[in-house]
């Protein structure tokens, strides 16, 4: 696609005629007069390639049919088996080129190779997500009859979409489930994604059956999403305008994934995840394992990126841990740190959770009994700093370290929080764990799931948990 092609002035004549002519060649979905080299030169003409110019408020405004056409064809309700027959359809060119301005729009389309259907639909496509983008800034889709009494008042048109129906004229799921044909069988961009994330957007929970129930949707999700990161693997084809489109590609998924989040509740979340783990070709695909390879994967494009877009490089990766914590919050899968990042899974623990779990309070005092540097007597202040020397551990669990013998003694035997009570509960789930003297607070889930394969007691998880709540009351340097 290294054409240019400049548009025409929209309000021409012969702008006019492509229009009338093009929406005349849609008026039977099933059957167009025209193949997909002549739909694919209308648009051409009228908006350029790279295409622009279609979201333009006066001519959705006056050309409210031409869009109606755009809509009623990408979401014309078809089978998969329909769908492939028609692909061939209109790869066969059997177009009346007797008019000479049909003859030139048949030329203008000659820069696509191949002509397919998929070319086409993807042209709507893109027309069709940046028009509601700007629906979607400004809210007012659903207020039919308010813009219709406020557009009498100006003298003015309501611009294309005026209604929902006007966006899945066919209803919700017809609708869904078309543009769900098109965006597996269409091109390799992941711009499909923001067509739907925007419909999302503008339908809202209405919309959200028919994306659970769909066959196929779901899964594409993921699998669409996984593109650009095959592409950065060399797995598959780079896109045309290399890393700097492959970024644009991710956004699309950033915008569909962060319009997931938005609409969906827990539970349907958990649900969408289960429906596309059905639907997926490779079962250990889905949507955290995206989030946890773009996090792996995306910083190798910003060498490649303008400057300008380093900021957006770095907000697609925090956004996607956001995503992948979300994700495995609503499917609280089993610990499994090659799948899926630590990070994530441990946040999501706690997003889930809470702080109050006792298998994280527990590894929460581990890491402290390894990190912080003072003696754990209590009521005593001394630190490695102060005492500029280190200090000794326990002989029997070897976690707690003391400053001197005499604090030993102090916190062996202490009225309230003797270490003689935990001492041996410590030992024992440090043996059981595998949990090495300085854990990290990212190793949380790993403790929890070490705690389930070793058979820790709960009871001495309790004990430890509750002698470490009280012994900080006694500690000056907390």
């Amino acid at each position: 696609m290294a054409v240019q092609a400049q548009p025409m002035h929209l309000d021409s004549v012969d702008a006019r005629f492509t229009i009338a002519a093009f929406v005349d060649s849609l008026a039977d979905l099933y059957h167009p007069k025209h193949c997909a080299q002549y739909h694919i030169g209308c648009l051409t003409i009228l908006f350029g390639y790279p295409m622009r110019g279609y979201d333009d408020l006066a001519f959705r405004a006056a050309n409210v049919a031409f869009f109606d056409a755009c809509s009623r064809f990408i979401t014309a309700p078809r089978s998969e088996d329909d769908h492939l027959r028609f692909e061939k359809q209109m790869r066969e060119c059997s177009c009346d080129l007797t008019n000479e301005q049909s003859r030139t729009i048949h030329q203008y389309g000659s820069w696509s190779e191949p002509c397919t259907a998929s070319q086409f639909s993807w042209m709507l496509v893109c027309i069709l997500y940046h028009v509601l983008l700007s629906v979607r800034a400004d809210d007012r889709l659903h207020k039919v009859e308010k813009n219709r009494r406020r557009a009498a008042r100006q003298g003015t048109t309501v611009p294309w979409p005026r209604s929902p129906q006007d966006v899945l004229p066919h209803g919700i799921s017809a609708s869904i489930n078309a543009l769900a044909i098109w965006t597996k069988y269409g091109l390799a961009d992941t711009i499909y994604l923001s067509l739907i994330a925007n419909i999302l957007g503008l339908f809202k929970t209405a919309l959200i059956p028919a994306l659970l129930a769909s066959p196929s949707l779901p899964g594409i999700f993921v699998e669409l999403a996984n593109l650009p990161l095959s592409a950065l693997l060399g797995h598959a084809p780079m896109p045309r305008g290399g890393r700097g489109t492959l970024l644009q590609w991710v956004q699309h998924v950033d915008f569909l994934y962060y319009t997931l989040q938005h609409h969906f509740d827990p539970d349907e979340l958990r649900a969408l995840c289960e429906r596309a783990a059905a639907q997926v070709s490779d079962a250990r695909q889905d949507f955290p394992y995206i989030c946890y390879k773009v996090e792996l994967l995306l910083p190798g494009v910003a060498a490649h990126v303008e400057p300008g877009a380093k900021t957006q490089l770095a907000m697609c990766l925090r956004n996607f841990r956001i995503y992948g914590t979300l994700f495995l919050a609503a499917m609280d899968p089993p610990y499994d740190p090659e799948r899926y990042d630590p990070q994530m899974m441990q946040d999501a623990w706690i997003a889930q959770r809470g702080t109050t779990d006792i298998y994280f309070q527990v590894h929460a005092a581990f890491v402290r009994l390894a990190a912080v540097g003072q003696c754990w007597a209590p009521g005593c202040r001394a630190t490695t700093a102060t005492a500029q020397r280190s200090f000794a551990r326990c002989k029997g669990c070897k976690r707690v370290r003391y400053c001197s013998q005499r604090c030993q003694a102090q916190g062996w035997k202490h009225d309230d929080v003797p270490h003689k009570a935990v001492c041996k509960a410590i030992a024992s789930i440090a043996e059981k764990t595998g949990l090495k003297p300085k854990s990290h607070s990212e190793d949380a889930l790993a403790f929890k799931a070490s705690c389930e394969v070793g058979q820790v007691d709960p009871k001495e998880l309790a004990e430890f948990g509750e002698h470490m709540t009280k012994l900080q009351k006694y500690l000056t340097l907390a």
